[in-house]
């Protein structure tokens, strides 16, 4: 279970790291996030989802 936590914390440390390099790619290609990133997040997100459904069984 404490194995569980961990990996929710880091995969939303990831994100939060990804969200910040995609804001600061934003701000310097002057494009606001476009369906790239959000492809992205939704990729890393079901990833990490599966990731961590295949541990609970």
């Amino acid at each position: 279970m404490k194995d569980l936590f961990f990996r929710i914390g880091v995969g939303c440390c990831v994100v939060y790291i990804v969200h910040l390099l995609a804001g600061f790619f934003a701000l310097f290609y002057g494009r606001p996030l476009s369906e790239y990133t959000l492809g992205f997040f939704s990729c890393l997100f079901w990833w990490i989802a599966i990731d961590l459904l295949r541990d609970v069984k």
